[in-house]
């Protein structure tokens, strides 16, 4: 027997090929499993991060392609707005045009009216009909011209502070023209915010294929979107620059009209000399014209204004001439009347006195009441002499049946004829029989004194 001191060793069996595939297989059996056991958990892990990193990428593009949208929107407002009130000037500028085209000479001579006229119609051909606004649209434009009102008004109120204190005006905030804007100027009138696109993220442990597909098709309708408003905006923006060379074209036809005023300027105060201080009005305006013409930055807007302001003036000394004419007269007439107002037209028809008092008297002439030999009440008083504009004396006379009283004294009458009428009872006459013409005098018996035609003697 062995004895049994310590351990005892355990002899090793020399390992065999076999049993090395057998640990092998066992290894490989292991792993195996392991790897398919972790596979049914780890690869919808593995997945779902890939498509939250896809959907993280296509949202970046989306809110971008979003963002550039709704910019585009912004701008296509803008646009449409300065069109339209682009528009609205240039159509007022029109008609400033056509009213300088109706007028008169000596004003504005006909070839120079002329010329306004067919530079306006050439300008309305240019910018054609006018596109009818959205309502969308017609709601911007409302609240653009009403903001700008208010920077006209906030304008008027700086100036005028600025007047009272004695000091500069301010530059004004409000737009002079609305053909000298721009886009990005009118974008801050319509909205001075940029608009925000709207955040619709998932989860990224929501996110599923068809999740991948909509963000797709979002982002294609979005890029489409963008597309068709930057065309718009194009599309605006051309008309603008249409509307700026219409009015720019009309610039050379007013500059060669201005050139030439200050002539007509003369001839408009030549023909109204009684236009008093209004004359020197309309030299300094037409000067005016034809100095704002020479500058180099002038526009057509501002030749125009000058223009209206200039044929403003001539109309209004004009009628300040044709005033004080018709004062003129009217003194004259009032004159006339205070020294007995008889006179005898050109035609040779008398027009009666009413202010030497022979119709208040009793003799001296043909009055109704109680002289004149035609009168059918108290007789004829018809041989006294009258002088005016002294009161007429008393003459002779006689019952309207027996014959008034013919060249006597001034008291006593004489024998007059015996006609029916009475002697001397004929009315004076008022017009020159014919053959004859008036020689522009006149009594208060005879009437209206004539010449035989072609003579200068007798009456």
């Amino acid at each position: 027997m062995e004895p049994v001191s310590g351990p005892s060793e355990v002899q090793q069996q020399p390992t065999t090929a076999a049993g090395h595939r057998k640990r092998n297989l066992w290894i490989a059996a292991g792993v195996a499993g392991a790897l398919v056991l972790g596979g049914v958990i780890a690869t919808p892990l593995i997945l779902q991060n890939v498509r939250a990193k896809e959907y993280q990428a296509l949202s970046a593009d989306l809110a971008r392609s979003q963002s550039a949208t709704l910019e585009a929107h912004a701008d296509l407002d803008a646009a449409v707005v300065l069109s339209t009130l682009q528009r609205d000037e240039v159509q007022g500028f029109g008609k400033e045009l056509r009213e300088l085209g109706k007028t008169a000479d000596p004003i504005l001579t006909k070839k120079q009216t002329a010329s306004i006229t067919k530079t306006a119609a050439a300008m309305d051909k240019t910018i054609g009909k006018a596109p009818k606004p959205s309502d969308r649209a017609s709601k911007l434009v409302k609240s653009a011209k009403n903001s700008i009102q208010k920077m006209r008004d906030a304008d008027e109120k700086a100036a005028a502070a600025a007047k009272k204190a004695k000091k500069d005006a301010p530059a004004a905030t409000a737009p002079s023209s609305y053909l000298t804007l721009s886009l990005e100027d009118m974008r801050a009138v319509v909205n001075d915010e940029s608009p925000e696109a709207v955040d619709s993220a998932v989860a990224p442990e929501k996110v599923t294929p068809a999740t991948l597909d909509a963000v797709r098709a979002d982002i294609k309708a979005a890029n489409t979107e963008l597309s068709t408003t930057e065309d718009a905006i194009a599309s605006e923006t051309d008309r603008s620059q249409t509307y700026t060379e219409a009015v720019a074209a009309t610039l050379p036809d007013l500059v060669a009209v201005s050139e030439s005023v200050p002539k007509q300027a003369k001839a408009v105060n030549a023909a109204a000399p009684k236009s008093g201080d209004a004359a020197k009005v309309v030299t300094t305006s037409a000067a005016t014209v034809q100095k704002t013409a020479a500058e180099k930055a002038v526009t057509s807007q501002r030749v125009a204004t000058k223009l209206s302001a200039y044929v403003a003036s001539a109309k209004k000394a004009q009628q300040a001439h044709a005033d004080q004419v018709a004062a003129e007269e009217a003194a004259a007439a009032a004159t006339a009347g205070q020294m007995g107002g008889e006179s005898v037209s050109e035609t040779g028809t008398y027009t009666e006195e009413t202010g030497y008092g022979w119709d208040t008297g009793t003799g001296g002439g043909w009055a109704p009441g109680t002289g004149g030999g035609t009168d059918a009440g108290a007789g004829g008083g018809g041989g006294g002499t009258w002088t005016p504009p002294a009161p007429p004396t008393d003459g002779g006379g006689g019952a309207p049946s027996t014959g008034g009283g013919g060249g006597g004294a001034p008291s006593t009458g004489g024998d007059g004829g015996g006609a029916p009428a009475g002697g001397g009872g004929s009315a004076p006459a008022t017009s020159c029989p014919p053959g004859t013409y008036p020689t522009g005098s006149w009594d208060n018996i005879t009437g209206v004194h004539c010449l035989a035609n072609g003579t200068d003697e007798g009456w």
